[in-house]
């Protein structure tokens, strides 16, 4: 979610991190590592709406015909990328605007188990979206 710059101060790629899926299972107090995976064609920069807020990977859904796939937010843009066989960021497969939410600080993101997307804002009282993207 923030800048990250290089050595001559320039903005880098998004990074992505998978968390083992153990760490969903068993006891609170256990400690897991996130490993680093990849990078994400996305750099953040000053600009609003620039930086990514969240992040989904699905599981192929119930209809069988889909591959997983990673669903990337920033506040203004939903972003969804095809994966490796290894469960890396591929292709982009689409992207749309969410500026038509007019969200106060749009966050989070998860998958439905129908394909669609579901969307929330980091503010009191804020309404949960389901859209697909495209």
């Amino acid at each position: 979610k923030r800048r990250l710059r290089d050595a001559n101060k320039r903005n880098r790629p998004s990074l992505v991190y998978r968390v083992p899926a153990r760490a969903w299972r068993g006891s609170v107090n256990a400690i897991f590592v996130a490993e680093l995976v990849d990078s994400l064609p996305i750099i953040p920069t000053d600009k609003p709406g620039s930086m990514v807020t969240d992040a989904a990977y699905s599981a192929p859904f119930a209809d069988g015909g889909n591959e997983p796939r990673l669903a990337v937010r920033t506040y203004d843009r939903l972003l969804v990328f095809t994966t490796t066989s290894a469960g890396r960021p591929g292709a982009l497969l689409a992207e749309c605007s969410l500026k038509s939410l007019d969200e106060k600080q749009g966050e989070g993101i998860a998958w439905l188990p129908d394909g669609r997307v579901l969307l929330s804002s980091e503010s009191r009282g804020a309404p949960l979206y389901a859209a697909r993207c495209p």
